[in-house]
């Protein structure tokens, strides 16, 4: 493991003496649709952000200490200070979860917000089948992303304590609604009766859908 010198940013104010805790990430995803029967959800993840109170200033102080390649390094966004972090990359099938993807350091105190983020080299992949009309069809599409796609602000109002004992980071996935925006009428666009990536429409609107904030959502989890 790489050994680099990298920057945090620390609320000013009291954060100095708030302790670094390190909390568990735990990936899980939700489906209860009917009519899809899915044996294969893979993705890749990138990151996920914490963020403070948008009013607070920041200051950076150096830390040295292994870390992954980083993706971003915690700083000031336009929701506020970045004030804890998981690095990835992480690949896995979503449907042999949930997933613990590994630590987060987040300082004690407030999160107001935060992102998950998915980009380049970012592999999404369903297979499994499809019966929106009474007629089931097969789906097995592989998406590549080419932008770097990092999630709308996504709301996690709480504090972490400042004792040892912090509970786990949920990032959820909520794949009924990834799904919600496909039309499965015109979805297989070039008519051999199975929804791939050469369907153009499925493919766009599956891009959107699992990269838009209501399909995400972040909980810490207190024991």
């Amino acid at each position: 493991m790489t050994t680099r010198i990298w920057c945090i940013a620390l609320l000013t104010g009291c954060v100095s003496d708030r302790p670094l805790r390190t909390v568990p990430v735990r990936l899980e995803a939700h489906t209860a649709a009917p009519h899809l029967a899915l044996d294969t959800v893979e993705i890749s993840l990138l990151s996920v952000h914490l963020n403070g109170p948008a009013a607070t200033s920041v200051r950076f102080v150096p830390l040295l200490g292994p870390v992954r390649t980083a993706h971003a390094h915690p700083g000031h966004g336009a929701t506020g200070a970045t004030v804890g972090e998981w690095l990835g990359p992480w690949t896995g099938d979503l449907l042999d979860g949930p997933h613990t993807l590994g630590q987060a350091s987040v300082y004690a105190g407030d999160i107001a917000t935060g992102q998950v983020t998915m980009g380049t080299d970012t592999r999404v992949q369903l297979v499994g089948t499809v019966t929106p009309d009474h007629s089931a069809t097969p789906l097995d599409i592989e998406l590549d992303l080419t932008i770097d796609h990092t999630g709308t602000t996504l709301p996690l109002v709480v504090t972490v304590p400042e004792e040892a004992t912090t509970g786990v980071l949920e990032v959820s996935v909520d794949l009924d609604t990834a799904l919600s925006f496909v039309d499965w009428s015109t979805a297989d666009t070039d008519g051999d009766g199975r929804f791939t990536h050469l369907d153009s429409a499925f493919a766009d609107s599956l891009t959107f859908g699992i990269t838009n904030s209501q399909t995400w959502a972040l909980a810490l989890e207190t024991p």
